[in-house]
């Protein structure tokens, strides 16, 4: 996603890239297991970078199965990041 204005006010919405190479996600609140990153960046199509705090599972509810639950692993942690993003 090049442009970093657009935001939710909900942090279960999960936006699909294909420009991208991780899952990433900016509410840490979200994920219940987290590993620490050192010195690792996130660059943007501007060139800009963010640092990624952590990487590890998110768990996510199927609202429209039951609320049955799944886990997505070997997602960054993006602290500046005001969107969920998948990697597709």
């Amino acid at each position: 996603m090049a442009n970093k204005g657009i935001t939710t006010n909900n942090d279960m919405v999960w936006y699909l890239d294909t420009g991208v190479s991780n899952h990433m996600c900016g509410y840490k609140h979200l994920f219940v297991d987290i590993q620490e990153i050192e010195d690792k960046h996130l660059s943007y199509g501007d060139s800009t970078k963010v640092p990624i705090k952590d990487k590890e599972k998110i768990c996510f509810f199927f609202f429209q199965n039951d609320g049955k639950k799944g886990i997505m692993e070997d997602v960054y942690y993006v602290p500046d990041l005001k969107n969920n993003i998948l990697s597709i």
